[in-house]
C-alpha cells in the first residue's frame, strides 16, 4: 500500500492565544512515526494558573482533533503531556472526545499545591501511519 501524506502541519498551527513557543522540535522517530515536541509557556506572565493551564490543554486537543479530521484514516494522531505525569500517550480519534483522559490531566493540574506553579506546558505529538500488512 502507497501512502501519502498531502498535507502538512506548521509552526503556526499549533498557535494557542494567551502563549508563547518555549521550544518546537520535530524528529522522524522511524519510517511511519513523526514525533513533534511542543513547549508553551505563557505569553505575559511567567506562570500559568491552573485555569489557564486547563484551557491550554483544550486548546490542543481542539487542535489535534482538527489535524486528525484533516489525515487519511490510516494516520493516527496521538498525544503525551509530559508536563503533568501522565503516563500514557492519548489516542485521538474523530468520533472520541476523550473526557477522561482531560479529566486526568485536569486533576493533575489542580493537585499541584502551588497556586501558579505551572511555568510550561510541554507536549508530545505523535503522526503515526499505520500500514494495511
Amino acid at each position: 500500500m502507497k501512502n501519502t501524506i498531502s498535507r502538512s502541519f506548521e509552526l503556526k498551527d499549533y498557535v494557542i492565544k494567551g502563549t508563547k513557543f518555549g521550544d518546537y522540535w520535530l524528529k522522524l522517530e522511524d519510517h511511519k512515526k513523526l514525533k513533534t515536541e511542543i513547549s508553551y509557556i505563557p505569553e505575559n506572565s511567567e506562570f500559568f494558573t491552573k485555569e489557564q493551564a486547563k484551557n491550554v490543554v483544550n486548546a490542543l486537543f481542539d487542535i489535534l482533533k482538527g489535524f486528525k479530521k484533516q489525515l487519511p484514516e490510516n494516520i493516527e494522531v496521538d498525544v503525551l503531556f509530559k508536563s503533568f505525569d501522565i503516563c500514557k500517550t492519548i489516542h485521538l480519534s474523530n468520533n472520541d472526545n476523550n473526557i477522561s483522559e482531560k479529566e486526568e490531566i485536569f486533576n493533575k493540574i489542580e493537585s499541584n499545591d502551588k497556586k501558579d506553579a505551572i511555568d510550561e506546558i510541554l507536549v508530545n505529538v505523535y503522526f503515526i501511519v499505520k500500514y494495511d500488512l
